[in-house]
């Protein structure tokens, strides 16, 4: 590590956790995409280096439907929960996956975080207040593509992959900066 600070420190300091950020993010991508399969396809069994983690991302898709349904009720939109699949009574509806429960944007932000300048005790609570934000989005992300399916199926695709994606990484970055041009100043 002490190489790769030698390189940071080559950096302004102004920059220094942009980059720091903008490495963690891809790194923990292409770290995800080298380990773990399965998460994108509907009838997938998930793996993180051979290993079956299914149950896991069953579990987590199952809490996420749950909270999806119970979500539009409380609004007053009418589905139907069958196992992870939030439907309406027209027959559309949104299928909860893997790759739906977030766990893989949690763990790209904890470690962003654990690499970030900054107390470590300190990044430990907003690790735990950042999850709190990014299931919270997630539940909103999965009833408003949910919410889309039901007039509009045609527009999932763009919804799903051009816009709620890219806010959840703006997300990310905008608890990230929270944390390394505020917080772990006042916290030190």
């Amino acid at each position: 590590m002490g190489g790769f600070r030698k390189i940071l420190n080559r950096i302004p300091e102004t920059y220094q956790g942009i980059v720091l950020f903008l490495i963690c993010l891809l790194g923990s991508h292409f770290l995800w995409e080298l380990t773990v399969r399965g998460d994108e396809e509907a009838s997938g069994i998930v793996t993180f280096c051979g290993i079956d983690i299914n149950w896991i991302f069953d579990y987590a898709a199952l809490w996420f439907a749950e909270k999806a349904h119970f979500g539009l009720a409380l609004l007053g939109i009418d589905t139907q929960l069958t196992m992870t699949l939030v439907g309406f009574p027209n027959g559309h509806g949104c299928s909860i996956i893997a790759g739906c429960t977030a766990i893989k944007q949690f763990l790209m932000m904890t470690l962003i975080l654990l690499c970030s300048r900054g107390r470590f005790v300190h990044k430990l609570w907003y690790c735990a207040l950042s999850l709190l934000v990014v299931v919270g989005y997630n539940i909103i992300r999965l009833m408003v593509l949910t919410y889309v399916t039901r007039d509009h199926v045609e527009m999932f695709e763009f919804m799903h992959v051009h816009v709620m994606k890219y806010i959840f990484y703006a997300l990310i970055f905008l608890l990230w900066l929270l944390w390394d041009e505020w917080l772990r100043k006042v916290l030190k």
